[in-house]
């Protein structure tokens, strides 16, 4: 194996070329959130996009669910942060999912690690596309959360449309454990919801704790998800069904390749398991970048979380 595979850029900043097809590994991002801040783990594999799960505390704490080295090789491709493309200039409309195996030869695709985040980056010379995507904990916050950032680059001398869709296929609402999780999936779907989805930020818990005990007691706590462009909230999408239609397996976004419009209109948000997808459009001049942003963490209440928006509107 070529030793320019594996490089340093920067001095603390591991880069590894074409990561899809090097050797697997699994590491954790460090889960210091700062002075006042709550923590996060993120698990991540030179697969994909990396990110293979995350959440706070420990495994019955995740948002992404939690699979060992040898699984997540497997499904993070697939189950981990997805981004979509529909991008239209003034020869027609072309769809794309980067960071997938298979891209060809003339695709470059980099993984790059630092002590404090981990990224990925496709350049598409057919396309005349770039496109970057790196995550790190929130610090010094009052929430625990992941920030997740993507740029757009257009390379080409043409001005273009892009559709996106990003985020993840399937998230786990506050209130599971792995025991659940893993044997009764099906089962505690009855009692998934999902709060928030008029204003933005979907909230996404239990409506009930799932105890065998004549006590019924509610979820106060529970996951959360905000995607953000310039500043202002972007479409969200709870309901996978919209994207990938009847392709259950999420292997192809059948429903928003095809070209219809995004319907965001009575999504489903209770008794199935939901995902977290955010929905932006961008025009990008020729040469122009395009940068937006997701947040995705825990909250000890919806109160909570939607002060923490408020002011981080507020702050920019």
């Amino acid at each position: 194996m070529s030793q320019a595979s594996y490089s340093f850029a920067g001095g603390d900043c591991f880069v590894i070329e074409q990561y899809n097809d090097r050797a697997p590994f699994a590491s954790f991002l460090p889960g210091i959130a700062g002075v006042a801040g709550r923590p996060a783990w993120v698990f991540y594999v030179n697969r994909g996009q990396a990110v293979a799960s995350f959440g706070v505390r420990n495994k019955d704490g995740a948002f992404l669910e939690f699979y060992p080295a040898d699984k997540a090789y497997q499904l993070t491709a697939s189950r981990g942060f997805r981004t979509f493309l529909r991008i239209t200039d003034s020869s027609g409309t072309v769809s794309h999912e980067p960071f997938q195996r298979g891209a060809g030869d003339a695709v470059r695709q980099r993984l790059y690690v630092t002590p404090h985040e981990v990224g990925v980056e496709e350049i598409h010379p057919g396309l005349r596309l770039g496109i970057r995507a790196d995550v790190f904990t929130l610090p010094e916050a009052p929430l625990a959360g992941l920030v997740r950032r993507v740029q757009l680059d257009n390379t080409s001398s043409r001005a273009i449309r892009v559709e996106v869709v990003d985020g993840l296929p399937q998230v786990l609402p506050y209130g599971l454990n792995q025991w659940v999780v893993k044997f009764m999936s099906r089962t505690v779907e009855a009692y998934m919801q999902v709060e928030g989805l008029e204003e933005g930020v979907p909230f996404y818990r239990l409506k009930v704790w799932p105890t065998d005990a004549p006590q019924v007691e509610t979820v106060e706590g529970g996951n959360f998800f905000a995607g953000f462009l310039d500043g202002r909230r972007t479409p969200v999408v709870v309901d996978a069904e919209r994207i990938f239609g009847l392709a259950a397996d999420f292997s192809r976004p059948e429903r928003f390749f095809s070209g219809d419009a995004l319907d965001f209109d009575g999504q489903v948000a209770g008794n199935q398991t939901p995902c977290a997808f955010q929905a932006p459009t961008l025009a990008l001049q020729p040469g122009e970048s395009r940068i937006f942003h997701g947040l995705y963490g825990h909250a000890p209440s919806r109160q909570a979380l939607e002060a923490f928006v408020r002011q981080a509107e507020e702050e920019g």
